[in-house]
């Protein structure tokens, strides 16, 4: 199933990486990496920007925690040492962000509670400023996805997270998750896409190719920074004509 990999056990090794599904075990240590490799992304800037409620961060982990827990209930995470870098994926995903994480869905008061406490529910103007932002984003990515894709999206695998520890940066780890998914791809026959800010350098030197790219916040009063790029990239399967 997949070349230049060999299978081991329930992963797979490639590059000489051990990659296996991420555990439940290994959440706590793999939701601390992905918040802390995001810290310095555009986007993640754009929208904290707009929150200066109490306890960023510790919402953020909250939020990561959520979700990984339910990439793992379905088996949609492959990492490196226990979460030091993962590769997050879906498949007939036609919106980002459009997934509820599964403590989110099944303890809605839990979740409000650890919200309340953290102090999301504390200034409900600056929620609003949030909400408009997360919307902003969300509404320019599915512009950028019909774009690219038109109705084709559902047959593919989207890479919906890709995240490696800083100090664990520069030794392959990324590349390596990126070979697994993409000879998931081909074994398929699906086309695998990525929607990135900062990050997609990184895909093309993987052989993906920049096929839509759209701004948001260059004409909002209250960003100050430069405009935030948003880029659809992909890599079409080797086996099937997918376009």
């Amino acid at each position: 199933m997949l070349a230049g990999a060999e299978k081991a056990g329930h992963g797979y090794r490639a590059q000489a990486f051990d990659i296996k599904p991420l555990r439940y075990v290994d959440v706590p240590k793999a939701t601390r990496h992905c918040v802390d490799a995001f810290r310095e992304d555009s986007e993640t800037k754009y929208l904290a920007d707009a929150d200066t409620t109490p306890f960023w961060d510790q919402r953020q982990y909250v939020r990561q925690f959520a979700f990984l827990v339910d990439s793992v209930r379905l088996l949609q995470t492959f990492c490196i040492n226990g979460g030091e870098s993962l590769i997050l994926m879906f498949v007939m995903l036609l919106h980002r962000h459009c997934i509820a994480p599964l403590f989110m869905a099944l303890a809605p008061q839990e979740y409000k509670k650890v919200c309340e406490m953290t102090g999301i529910l504390r200034n409900p103007m600056l929620i609003f400023h949030g909400i408009q932002r997360r919307n902003e984003i969300v509404e320019k990515v599915r512009e950028l996805l019909k774009a690219a894709f038109g109705d084709n999206l559902e047959d593919m695998i989207e890479i919906h997270g890709l995240s490696t520890a800083p100090e664990k940066q520069g030794l392959g780890y990324a590349s390596a998750l990126m070979n697994v998914v993409g000879e998931m791809g081909d074994a398929q026959g699906r086309g695998v896409y990525a929607i990135t800010t900062d990050a997609y350098k990184f895909y093309e030197a993987q052989g993906y190719t920049v096929l839509q790219e759209g701004f948001i916040g260059g004409d909002n009063p209250k960003w100050d920074g430069r405009p935030i790029g948003f880029r659809i990239v992909s890599s079409i399967p080797s086996t099937k004509d997918f376009l």
